[in-house]
């Protein structure tokens, strides 16, 4: 007989059809009721994942905190997942991935003296490539998992689970669910389990315990499992234990993303989507900037602060809350959350390079008005990012007046090297005040100083690359049809062609090669007949779906075509020798979309900023760039890597970048927040809005209430069109890292100090190896590093931080965590610990309890 592994558990949404208020007292209850069974039964073993939930028992109740500390010591209490929450798996940066395994298992280890070995994401819906790696490397051998489906992908049972570098961990995907919510729901389980197990070749683990709401097992479901067990082979079990029985045993391999489940998910609540991406980024910076001041200032590391925000930031992280696919209340308070840690980050960040700033030499000898007539005004202008780059630098204020100066303004830096300044629009009509925009080199990690003031050079130089004109129309006689008509932009590198209808052409000077074909339009689409998660809502499928005992069926795309926004103006905003702007206004229903398109001098990309004012109800609205040649390669960034797909029309999730290619020339598709792509062999398309009902899970729909609907309102997005040869995915990545991370300027007073007009703190000598995160080690002692491999090649890389220098060698994809001491650098763990030899999990487990299986006692 085979033998089954019985995991008594409570899935529990910390919020969803609830606030986590209602959560915290859900996971009181519900860990309550377990060390009840506990005390009831012996041999019986409760399973418990969430770092955040047992710190909210160490907050609330600290002898219930006491009784679950001492049945982890015996064995009977299993920790899993090792993580903060469970997070969604498809949209965090691998960064964040990264901090959950810190936060949670040091919190662990901490407070009850273990390290999870199981990661247990139950509920997240897909899990991204690049988690293996990271989960091995953060301490967990085994990972279960339920999303996708069997009805959604073939997959083993059990297999080993590779990311794109190698590195592998034991999986399971969960039968029949992770919760039972009665008795006569786990009775229906016991019976299509039986089943299922019978063409199985491997030992299973039914999951049973009241769920989503908490709960956990019920004196009933245990009395009814204790009189099944004997003759069907069952025992009380956990996890852990299911995965030492069964690590002897062959398995096949898989590779690549588990997808795909609720396809909705990554583009529900886009304000939700678009404040994460900015928190998150704005939290690694400050982490930077804050280790800079550091070294160089001796300001003190904030890392309480910084500690208190991650977790925060991380908590809202959780897969129904990031993916909005929750009530209104919860949406609101997820976006106020990823708003609060931007804030705190961005505050965290400014007394740092301020910090910095006031210690470098302004006043060159010079003193006060002296100091003003002859350098200029000083601005410091700070790069987080590890390699230098040249920038559009965005300075506020720069000039206030109706009339514009009859003298152009100029950059220098203290070699006496100019850069043209352009006035643009300010974010006042206060005093009719303007920006300066100018475009210089910024060093890798560090900063320089410039000068603007007033020149003698002409408003533009001759030297100048950038030129907008109008093109004269053709008309065709007997028709009203315009050919070639509208305005162009172009520099030495790109030319942007505008129509009637938009963006009609984008021409890469170097490459002789046209990219798009048509032009770039939008559209809008019916989703009446979708959930918030992506389901087919007919009845037909949910009927169908339940016959199956699934949750629905999720599409492989979404919308059906409604209608096509139509061009209704086209402008110039800017024109000078930095930056060219154009303006198309579009229309569709009561909806309306203001695209801006941009270049800037010596430019090979072209920005695309689009703000929608959407208004339309269960409809989505997307941006479509039409390829001049069929691109069939589509190739997205994810967690720590990027993987392959085939370009044939379905949802897919991308985070800062998607491309598409053939061997010789493609065009990337870089974003400051949207994350749900749809690429065919002829074009790409990504969602900008999707007004589905709030927490929509093919509910019935009564006409005498009103809804509320996601996206409604204003939500603003930037893209890059970067046009290129054969694909360089390092450069892709650091292009969509600056946009992400724009610089930072600091206008500065006159003032001696002792740092330099410049200065870099970092140097690495491998483009493809890209530093990720800059932070101080969480024991305090030194600067940890994590930089990984992007472009699936064996690297070897010589790296100084500040006054250290290291060599290390990058297998494909491979992160790699290093800590800075003294003028050492040595490699470790995700956990900031020695890495561990190749018994995975022994040097995390002094004080785990042994392994032992537990006899069912009558």
């Amino acid at each position: 007989m085979k033998k089954s592994y019985l995991i008594g558990n409570a899935h529990i949404d910390a919020m969803w059809l609830w606030e986590w208020q209602e959560g915290l007292a859900e996971v009181r209850s519900t860990f309550r009721s377990a060390l009840d069974r506990l005390n009831e039964l012996d041999g019986w073993i409760f399973t418990s994942a969430a770092a955040q939930y047992y710190r909210w028992i160490e907050e609330t109740d600290a002898e219930m905190f006491a009784e679950i500390a001492a049945r982890v010591r015996e064995g009977r209490w299993c920790i899993v997942g090792g993580w903060w929450i469970q997070p969604d798996c498809n949209l965090p940066s691998g960064e964040s991935f990264c901090r959950q395994g810190l936060y949670g298992q040091r919190y662990f280890s901490e407070k009850f003296g273990v390290r999870a070995r199981t990661g247990y994401n139950v509920d997240s819906f897909g899990h991204s490539a690049g988690l293996p790696q990271i989960l091995k490397k953060s301490g967990l051998e085994n990972c279960v998992f339920s999303r996708p489906g069997a009805h959604e992908r073939g997959l083993p049972e059990l297999f080993e689970w590779r990311s794109p570098d190698g590195s592998g961990i034991r999986a399971a995907r969960i039968p029949i669910g992770y919760e039972s919510n009665s008795l006569p729901e786990l009775k229906e389980k016991v019976k299509k389990f039986l089943t299922l197990r019978e063409g199985e070749g491997f030992p299973q683990m039914l999951f049973y315990g009241v769920g989503n709401h908490g709960g956990g097992p019920t004196i009933e479901m245990l009395d009814y499992l204790k009189g099944i067990s004997s003759p069907n082979g069952f025992e009380f079990s956990s996890p852990d234990l299911f995965f030492e029985a069964t690590k002897a045993l062959p398995t096949e391999t898989v590779t690549g993303d588990l997808g795909k489940h609720a396809v909705g998910c990554y583009s529900a609540h886009s304000t939700i989507k678009k404040s994460h991406r900015k928190a998150e980024n704005a939290l690694i910076r400050s982490e930077k900037f804050a280790v800079a001041a550091q070294e160089l200032c001796g300001r003190s590391y904030p890392a309480a602060e910084l500690e208190k925000t991650w977790k925060n930031f991380l908590f809202h992280q959780f897969h129904d809350a990031l993916c909005g696919c929750s009530i209104e209340r919860v949406c609101a308070d997820t976006a106020a959350a990823f708003a609060g840690a931007y804030a705190d980050a961005e505050r965290l960040s400014a007394y740092s390079v301020q910090a910095i700033a006031a210690q470098v030499d302004t006043s060159r000898g010079f003193t006060g008005a002296e100091a003003k007539a002859r350098l200029g005004k000083p601005v410091v202008v700070f790069n987080a990012e590890a390699w230098s780059r040249s920038a559009e630098i965005r300075v506020a204020g720069l000039y206030k007046g109706q009339e514009l100066p009859r003298k152009a303004y100029s950059a220098f830096d203290v070699n006496g090297n100019r850069f043209p300044v352009q006035l643009v629009r300010g974010q006042s009509l206060f005093w009719y005040t303007r920006d300066g925009v100018f475009r210089a080199e910024i060093p890798a990690y560090g900063y320089k100083l410039f000068y603007i003031r007033e020149d003698n050079a002409p408003a533009c130089a001759k030297n100048c690359d950038l030129k907008i004109r109008e093109k004269s129309p053709v008309f065709h006689e007997n028709t009203f049809n315009i050919e070639g008509g509208g305005l162009v932009m172009e520099n030495s590198r790109i030319t942007l062609s505008i129509d009637a209808f938009g963006a009609a052409s984008l021409y890469d000077k170097r490459l002789n090669r046209e990219f798009l074909s048509g032009g770039i339009y939008f559209t809008a689409e019916d989703c009446g007949d979708e959930d918030t998660w992506g389901h087919a809502a007919d009845s037909e499928a949910w009927k169908e779906s339940n016959r199956l005992g699934v949750w629905g069926f999720c599409r492989s795309s979404l919308g059906r075509f409604a209608g096509r926004f139509e061009c209704v103006e086209t402008k110039i905003l800017e024109a000078g020798e930095v930056e060219c702007r154009v303006r198309c206004r579009y229309r569709y229903g009561v909806s309306e979309i203001v695209c801006d398109y941009i270049l800037h001098t010596e430019s090979e990309d072209v920005g695309v900023q689009v703000k929608i004012d959407w208004r339309e109800k269960q409809k989505l609205a997307r941006m479509h760039v039409p390829f001049s040649s069929a691109f069939v390669r589509a190739e997205f960034e994810t967690a720590y890597a990027h993987i392959s797909r085939a370009a044939v029309g379905e949802e897919d999730c991308a985070h800062k970048w998607a491309d598409f290619s053939e061997k010789t020339a493609g065009l990337a598709l870089l974003n400051d927040g949207a994350y749900s792509y749809r690429a065919s062999a002829g074009e790409a398309a990504v969602l900008l809005a999707r007004s589905s009902i709030y927490a929509d899970h093919a509910g019935v729909r009564e006409k005498r209430y009103d809804y509320e609907y996601l996206d409604m309102g204003e939500q603003t997005f930037f893209f890059v069109l970067h046009p290129h040869g054969a694909p360089d995915y390092a450069e892709i990545t650091r292009l969509a890292a600056e946009l992400n991370n724009p610089c930072a300027a600091v206008w500065e007073g006159y003032h001696a100090g002792k740092r330099a007009g410049e200065g870099s703190f970092i140097e690495i000598s491998a483009p493809s190896v890209v530093v990720r995160a800059v932070k101080r080690a969480e024991d305090g002692k030194g600067i940890v590093v994590r930089a990984y491999e992007t472009e699936g090649k064996r690297t070897e890389c010589r790296l100084r931080l500040f006054d250290t220098e290291t060599t290390a060698v990058f297998a494909p994809f491979e992160i790699k965590t290093l800590r800075f001491f003294g003028k050492k650098a040595v490699e470790q763990d995700i956990l900031e610990e020695p890495l561990l030899d190749k018994k995975l999990g022994a040097a995390y487990n002094k004080n785990q309890p042994s392994l032992k299986r537990r006899k069912l006692q009558p």
